[in-house]
């Protein structure tokens, strides 16, 4: 009779299940996150300055812009996913010197 290995009772090291997160799955969904996160407080100071202040425009790089919950949030999302690939390429490419890295 031929044994038969169970997903649940094998606890051999190396192997992942579909219900357990792998490092890149939590690093990519940490990165969605913080982006989502960053564009939803966009919108809100888009809709809390001009309330506040009276604000109507404002300028980035010399480039002048309306103040809305959609710029703001647009704004905040880019840079911050400019911000973390940024530092994705910098790990990607300090970990290609790292002897013990794994792969």
């Amino acid at each position: 009779m031929p044994i038969v290995h169970s997903p649940v009772a094998d606890n051999s090291v190396g192997t992942e299940s579909a219900d357990e997160p792998t490092g890149r799955r939590v690093v990519i969904g940490g990165g969605v996150a913080l982006v989502a996160l960053t564009s939803l407080f966009g919108a809100v100071l888009g809709v809390v300055i001009p309330a506040r202040t009276g604000l109507e425009e404002t300028t980035v790089l010399a480039i002048p812009f309306q103040i809305s919950p959609l710029s703001f949030a647009l704004y905040g999302g880019v840079a911050m996913a400019v911000f973390l690939l940024t530092a994705l390429c910098v790990v990607m490419a300090l970990s290609r010197f790292d002897e013990n890295a794994v792969e």
